[in-house]
Parts: structure tokens; C-alpha cells; sequence
């Protein structure tokens, strides 16, 4: 945090993490297959600029 704010980059891994739990819950249910999931996942990647090839992007925020 700078000032107060989440700085940019911090702001686009919450959404990445927020967005993911959704697509991690849709695939519990069964409303979205494993395929469709690593769909969403890879545009959301690109989305808000996480590597999708990095380990960590599952450990991260």
C-alpha cells in the first residue's frame, strides 16, 4: 500500500484471485468443466497480467 491505496499491480492479482475462486467454484459444482476452467483461467491471466506459466501465481496474494 502506498498512501492508502493498493498500487496497480496488487489491485490486479485480487481480481485475478477473486475471479479464479469463482471459476474454482463453478468447476466444484460441476457447472463448468476442467477444460473450460484452464480456458478462464489462461484469458484471465492475460486479463490482468499474471504469468501463466509462474508456480506461484496459485500461492500469490
Amino acid at each position: 500500500m502506498r498512501d492508502g491505496k493498493i498500487t496497480e499491480g496488487k489491485e490486479d492479482l485480487l481480481s485475478y484471485k477473486l475471479a479464479m475462486s469463482m471459476a474454482e467454484n463453478m468447476l466444484s459444482q460441476g457447472i463448468i468443466t476442467a477444460d473450460e476452467f484452464n480456458k478462464i483461467e489462461q484469458k484471465f491471466c492475460v486479463k490482468y497480467c499474471i504469468n501463466f506459466s509462474s508456480v506461484f501465481r496459485h500461492f500469490a496474494g
